[in-house]
């Protein structure tokens, strides 16, 4: 019984020792670095900023805006790029999830719309088909509407992201 006492006691100090020496605890995971950070980088040469296209969004890097990422439809996962900490995955796993939304809305809306506007040319004013049509055409517009919220918000997201970013690039 003693034996046992003493290899369990002896086991916690060892794993105490090694915690000490390593600085942090054994199950804490470093956050991988960005390919976009690189070890000696300065503030000028690593802050990055989204500016936006006609279909997508580019990623440009340091003073002299080298693109490093365009994101959009088949771009990269901007978490990859932006993860440098916690916060920024959050944010840009936050941002992917409401621009994947907001999107679908947004081309669900304006297909529905147009389609709904193309085929009351073809109805006659009293008809009740063109009463069922304007009401279908409405909830296009108001899925539009809560598509460009969810877009709002991804933007958002995607400029928390690069705050917090830009706060490991200035370390």
């Amino acid at each position: 019984m003693v034996s046992r006492l003493t290899n369990n006691l002896v086991g916690t100090v060892l794993l105490a020792v090694v915690m000490l020496a390593v600085g942090k605890p054994l199950d804490a995971q470093e956050q991988p670095r960005s390919p976009l950070l690189p070890a000696q980088c300065s503030y000028d040469d690593c802050a990055i900023r989204v500016e936006d296209g006609w279909f997508s969004r580019r990623i440009v890097q340091g003073t002299e805006s080298r693109e490093v990422a365009r994101l959009g439809i088949g771009g990269p996962n901007p978490v990859t790029i932006l993860g440098v900490n916690d916060q920024a995955t959050m944010h840009a796993r936050n941002y992917a999830s409401k621009q994947r939304v907001g999107t679908t809305l947004s081309v669900i809306g304006a297909v529905g719309s147009i389609a709904t506007y193309i085929a009351l040319f073809d109805v006659p004013e009293d008809n009740s088909k063109r009463n069922t049509l304007i009401a279908v055409n409405i909830g296009s517009l108001v899925t539009t509407y809560i598509g460009r919220g969810y877009l709002q918000s991804a933007r958002r997201e995607l400029d928390r992201a690069v705050w917090w970013f830009n706060r490991d690039a200035a370390r």
